[in-house]
């Protein structure tokens, strides 16, 4: 089962995705991140569709660039592992200032965004790259108390494309990722 697509607005994308961690994931480099979450889902999985559906027939790049930043260099690397795996090209920053830097040098199409890294926080990168770049698209990425509170939701999807509560697993990341990028072949 695919996740369902609204396509008529950049905010009916603004989506939460959660799911228990041990529902789809069968090696530890498929965890990201502890705790118990509340919803699952199913969606594709298959890499080809993931850049199909990724990609458009006028994109200068062949495969979606992913910049992934987070201050664990564990979580940086499963990322970037899981991500390349499915056909990405992935950079990863361990803080706001490297990430800001990044995201003007590389133009990656997502920015995968804890909130806690050191200065400057996740939602101060995602207010200043909203200054440079419209075309970014932003997936909050984080496993603070605060996330998992409706209201708090509300106003991070109200910065942020999409939002991603730790713990996550594969399916649930790279389906926030897709959504995300569908938004660019619009």
């Amino acid at each position: 089962m695919t996740v369902p697509m609204q396509a008529d607005s950049v905010s009916s994308l603004r989506q939460v995705f959660t799911a228990p961690v041990s529902h789809h994931l069968s090696s530890p480099i498929d965890r990201v991140g502890s705790g118990d979450c509340s919803r699952s889902f199913e969606v594709e999985t298959d890499a080809a569709q993931t850049l199909r559906s990724c990609g458009n027939g006028d994109m200068k790049r062949s495969s979606p660039r992913i910049l992934v930043v987070d201050d664990e260099p564990h979580l940086r690397s499963a990322l970037k592992t899981l991500l390349e795996g499915e056909g990405f090209i992935v950079f990863t920053a361990p803080d706001g200032e490297t990430a800001l830097t990044m995201s003007r040098e590389k133009s990656p199409d997502v920015v995968l965004l804890d909130l806690v890294i050191p200065e400057p926080d996740g939602r101060e990168v995602c207010r200043q790259i909203r200054q440079f770049s419209n075309a970014i698209r932003i997936v909050y990425f984080t496993g603070t108390m605060e996330a998992y509170q409706p209201n708090t939701q509300k106003q991070l999807l109200a910065e942020a494309d999409a939002l991603i509560v730790k713990p996550a697993g594969k399916r649930q990341i790279l389906a926030g990722i897709r959504k995300v990028l569908e938004v660019n072949r619009q």
